[in-house]
């Protein structure tokens, strides 16, 4: 048998993903041959399944493991190692996947032989986490549209690709807005109160950017470069000193993608009215009964009222870390009243102070 690895490390069958193989060219290949195999497999278990555990399980188990071997590191790396190139790809694939993922859900055969086996005799055979998996799998298929015909069904899955779409589009401009921003400080004194650990990953960035004219950095000079990243991002809202640089980065990291051509705004009003229509066509009043239906709350007025107990329950101690926190920033000569950018500053200033 040919080791369809040696050409493709996403069809890697055995040990680890190699992520240091994997490149842009692979993604779509690689799918292509993934949904084609399932496919196989899916038919086949659609012609066998019966209301019997060893008929249906294990072979579904097989193939979400091969999309696991697959699709699982292309969607890792589309998280923390983003390129246009991989973007491309990604997005290219995206809809064969989805449309795969409906396929499987909405399959008669397999949703007939779950119900079957939850129904029948062979139900007191299972133990209970065998019961908790038939049980997710109906209810799994009921809400991705199975009991859907026509136009109805149509139109569920138009949504789902949209949906599909539009997360990986939010995703991006939120990568994008994150990446654009950079402040770069040059003056010593406002890096200040920096730890070291900071100083050298803001010395390396501003390295990785820095016209080929421009003197290196050093974590003991500078420049400086802060990034929207949380590991640079968090750290200097916790130590900077100079309160207007703090409130430059924070409001640059809260407004991220809310304007100009990476605005998501527009993106979360059409994802809402998708998650409405969904609703609706699967028989529910709104979304959150949806996402409800497959967790431990009941109801969406359960999750608000545990809620309202973690509230109501955590805002005693809230306001008194807060009113140690205004006390230490007075008496350290804080004069202004403390806003979002400079809980952060005094909040470690307090806990150093309490725990060093």
């Amino acid at each position: 048998m040919t080791d369809r690895s040696a050409e493709n490390p996403l069809l890697s069958a055995v040990g680890l993903p190699p992520f240091d193989r994997i490149g842009p060219e692979h993604v779509l290949p690689a799918v292509k041959q993934l949904i084609s195999d399932c496919t196989q497999l899916l038919e086949q278990v659609e012609q066998t399944a019966g209301p019997n555990w060893e008929s249906i399980f294990p072979p579904l188990d097989e193939i979400g493991r091969r999309f696991e071997r697959t699709w699982g590191p292309v969607s890792h790396l589309f998280g923390v190692k983003n390129s246009a190139e991989l973007r491309e790809a990604y997005e290219a694939a995206q809809p064969d996947v989805v449309e795969f993922g409906l396929r499987i859900s909405q399959s008669e055969p397999i949703y007939k032989a779950a119900k079957g086996l939850r129904d029948g005799a062979g139900w007191s055979q299972l133990d209970s986490a065998q019961r908790r998996i038939v049980e997710q799998r109906v209810r799994s298929a009921e809400l991705s549209g199975i009991g859907l015909t026509g136009d109805k069904r149509k139109r569920f899955n138009q949504i789902k690709q949209e949906l599909s779409k539009l997360g990986t589009t939010f995703s991006n401009h939120l990568l994008d807005a994150t990446k654009a921003y950079a402040l770069v400080v040059r003056d010593p004194a406002d890096a200040d109160g920096l730890p070291m650990s900071l100083r050298r990953l803001a010395a390396q960035s501003f390295n990785s950017q820095k016209p080929e004219s421009e003197p290196a950095a050093t974590p003991e000079q500078g420049p400086w470069r802060i990034t929207l990243d949380i590991p640079s991002y968090g750290p200097f809202l916790q130590h900077c000193r100079n309160r207007t640089l703090r409130e430059e980065v924070y409001r640059a990291y809260m407004t991220r993608a809310s304007s100009g051509e990476l605005d998501n705004s527009e993106i979360c009003r059409r994802i809402l009215e998708l998650r409405r229509e969904l609703a609706q066509l699967l028989g529910y009043e709104n979304y959150a009964q949806v996402s409800l239906a497959e967790k431990m709350a009941p109801e969406p007025q359960a999750v608000l009222e545990l809620l309202e107990q973690l509230r109501s329950a955590s805002w005693g101690s809230g306001e008194t870390d807060m009113q140690e926190i205004h006390e230490l920033a007075i008496a350290s000569g804080c004069a202004e009243e403390l806003r979002h950018w400079d809980v952060p500053f005094w909040a470690e200033r307090l806990r150093e102070r309490k725990f060093r």
